[in-house]
C-alpha cells in the first residue's frame, strides 16, 4: 500500500487511525510537495482529507507554502475537495494566491452528481452550492439543523468565497464564452 491508497478498506478504527497518522507524517516529511500516486491523487488532495480535524488545515497550508501546485490533478478536483472539507476562507485565499486557476471551464454532467450542468467554472460551482443550501430547501435544512447544527456558517462561507473569487476576476462560464 502507498499513502495514495488511503484509506484501506476493512480496517478497524484503531488501524485506520494509525494509517491516517502514517499518511499525515508522510505528507509532512515529503520532499516533493507535488508528489502524486498512480491514481493521480496528489499529496495536496490527500492532505485535504484531514481538514475535518484540528491541525488538518495547517498540513494543507504547509504543503502550499512548500510549493504544492493547487492545480494538480486539476483545479476542479482540488477546489471541489476543498469546498467539501472546509469552511475556511483563508484557505481558499491561499489556494488562489498559490495559483489556483479560477477561470478554467469544465463540462459537468449534473446527472453524475454535479450541482451545475454543461460548461462550468469554479465560480459556477460556488453558485450551485449556494443554491443547493439555500434557506428555501426545507428538507436539507431540516437535516442540517438536526444533525450538523444548521447551515448558517456554511452559507456565510459560500457567500464570502463567491465575493472573494469575483474580486480576483473569477467569471461564470457563460461570461467567458460570450
Amino acid at each position: 500500500m502507498t499513502v495514495f491508497d488511503f484509506p484501506t478498506p476493512g480496517l478497524t478504527s484503531q488501524e485506520l487511525y494509525a494509517q491516517k497518522m502514517q499518511v499525515r507524517n508522510y505528507i509532512r516529511d515529503a520532499t516533493d510537495p507535488n508528489e502524486s500516486g498512480a491514481n493521480g491523487r496528489s499529496l495536496l488532495l490527500l492532505s485535504l482529507i484531514g481538514c475535518f480535524e484540528g491541525d488538518g488545515e495547517s498540513v494543507v497550508s504547509d504543503l502550499l507554502n512548500r510549493g504544492a501546485d493547487p492545480n494538480l490533478p486539476s483545479p476542479w478536483n482540488t477546489f471541489v475537495t476543498l469546498l467539501s472539507v472546509s469552511n475556511s476562507l483563508p484557505l481558499v485565499k491561499q489556494f488562489v494566491d498559490r495559483g489556483l486557476r479560477i477561470n478554467d471551464v469544465y463540462e459537468i454532467d449534473k446527472e453524475n452528481g454535479g450541482l451545475t450542468r454543461g460548461p462550468t467554472t469554479l465560480l459556477d460551482h460556488l453558485y450551485g452550492v449556494r443554491a443547493y443550501i439555500a434557506p428555501k430547501r426545507k428538507k436539507i435544512n431540516a437535516l442540517a439543523d438536526k444533525y450538523a447544527g444548521g447551515l448558517g456558517s456554511r452559507r456565510k462561507f459560500i457567500d464570502e468565497a463567491i465575493a472573494f473569487l469575483e474580486s480576483r476576476g473569477a467569471k461564470r462560464a457563460a461570461d467567458l464564452q460570450s
